[in-house]
């Protein structure tokens, strides 16, 4: 009691970084996991807009630090893979989320019928520009190899946008899930009404592990996520 701290079943955990009682952490819980934006879910719970939007937020920061440890597993058991990954891109022990202001870059990756996002700072694309690996295209997607490509995402003001693939560039692509997945943030981006760019990372690592676990149960696989300790790896 000295020390002034309390601690409880779920301290240092994502639960506890919710100060909500937790029949509403339950049922914010599952409407998030429908994929139930938190404009709408905020008419069936009894916590103010700003509660229920912070709750939003851990639940996403559980799923980002649940993805990254998962792509980093991955890489970890596909030495030449990582290599090629390390040598292009730069991929380091954290993913570094940069924009300039117009355009956000990211690669993407098929690893055993899954898709991870990765992070490509600005340093990074220009080299990649200068080396004529990535062109200006009006395509926002790029295939550089038959397992990863590269993404521009639009800044409208302070949200994203996902331009289509360009018929051109669609010919030449060989990834078979990568396209697949572009058009889901695509719909997925409508259907938030806009992800903000302050938080894109966790908009976007959230639904890499939607579409990656499509035919899973979410709302199980979240609720596993959020009483585990606080990862070292979320960067936000």
């Amino acid at each position: 009691k000295e020390c002034g701290l309390t601690f409880g079943n779920f301290t240092r955990t994502y639960l506890g970084k919710l100060n909500v009682p937790i029949y509403e952490i339950a049922h914010l819980l599952y409407l998030f996991s429908l994929g139930i934006p938190v404009y709408r879910a905020r008419h069936y719970v009894l916590v103010s807009m700003k509660t229920a939007h912070k709750a939003y937020t851990v639940f996403r920061e559980a799923l980002y630090a649940a993805s990254v440890q998962e792509f980093y597993d991955k890489l970890k058991d596909l030495p030449e893979l990582k290599d090629k990954l390390t040598s292009t891109f730069n991929i380091g022990d954290e993913l570094t989320w940069e924009t300039d202001g117009r355009n956000i870059t990211i690669g993407m990756v098929e690893i055993d019928d899954k898709v991870y996002i990765f992070a490509i700072p600005r340093d990074i694309k220009r080299a990649l520009f200068e080396k004529n690996i990535l062109k200006e295209e009006d395509s926002g997607l790029q295939c550089i190899d038959r397992n990863y490509c590269v993404g521009s995402l639009g800044v409208s003001g302070s949200h994203l946008t996902i331009p289509q693939i360009s018929e051109d560039e669609r010919s030449r692509i060989e990834c078979k899930l990568i396209p697949k997945f572009w058009n889901y943030l695509r719909r997925q981006l409508f259907f938030y009404h806009g992800v903000s760019v302050s938080h894109h990372h966790l908009f976007l690592k959230e639904l890499e592990f939607r579409y990656n676990n499509r035919d899973r149960e979410i709302f199980t696989l979240l609720s596993e996520q959020m009483v585990k300790k606080v990862s070292n790896h979320t960067n936000i």
